[in-house]
């Protein structure tokens, strides 16, 4: 009789530890593909963010070579600069966004939470900024 309790006993351990290395290999398996999707989508975002900074710097190169101590070229060149400074603050805006967008990524825990905010990102990428007319326009 105690035999069969040791059987039984042995039966059980076996099972639950095949059990419990089932669920660690699905639970490794899941956290792999989970950072390795994460991998993929901050790679690309860290390139677009690379693209910008350099973009960032031809700008600001661009803005010092017309930067002079000359008043009346200064008065001539004002909105060419004021240009180069609303480009370098849509930039800027672009960098930080990206940047919030890595770190959104890096925080999901779960394959689900990470294709929620791949898809508000593509939302977010695709909506065409414009202005809206005031109300006042008539036939519009």
């Amino acid at each position: 009789m105690s035999n069969g309790r040791i059987s039984s006993a042995l039966f059980g351990g076996i099972f639950t530890f095949l059990v419990t290395g089932a669920l660690n290999v699905c639970h490794h398996v899941r956290y792999k593909k989970l950072n390795n999707a994460k991998l993929t989508v901050t790679d690309s975002l860290n390139q677009d963010i690379g693209y910008l900074r350099c973009k960032l710097d031809e700008l600001k190169t661009q803005k010092a070579r017309y930067e002079t101590r000359n008043i009346f070229k200064r008065f001539s060149i004002r909105t060419q600069l004021k240009g180069f400074d609303s480009d370098i603050k849509d930039i800027e805006g672009q960098i930080r966004e990206k940047e919030q967008r890595i770190s959104e990524i890096r925080s999901s825990n779960t394959m689900k939470m990470l294709r929620y905010i791949e898809n508000n990102m593509n939302y977010v990428q695709t909506v065409p900024s414009s202005r809206l007319l005031p109300s006042s326009v008539k036939g519009f």
